[in-house]
């Protein structure tokens, strides 16, 4: 397995431009660059998509290219 994709990923996050904190759900898909997660909306329960990209894997696919 890749070793950047291990990234550990808080149950809860906050956005810090809005102040909202979204519990991390299930991971709904993953490839190359980025994992896809159910987050929800603890204030309201509003369920959202979340990808999150690893950055490192960018530089590293550009540097083999």
């Amino acid at each position: 397995m890749n070793s950047i994709m291990l990234e550990i990923i808080p149950d809860i996050l906050l956005d810090p431009g809005t102040k909202k904190r979204f519990v991390r759900g299930q991971l709904l898909g993953k490839g190359g660059f980025a994992k896809c997660y159910e987050l929800s909306d603890s204030a309201t329960n509003q369920q959202i998509c979340w990808q999150k990209s690893f950055q490192a894997a960018f530089v590293k696919a550009a540097s083999e290219g």
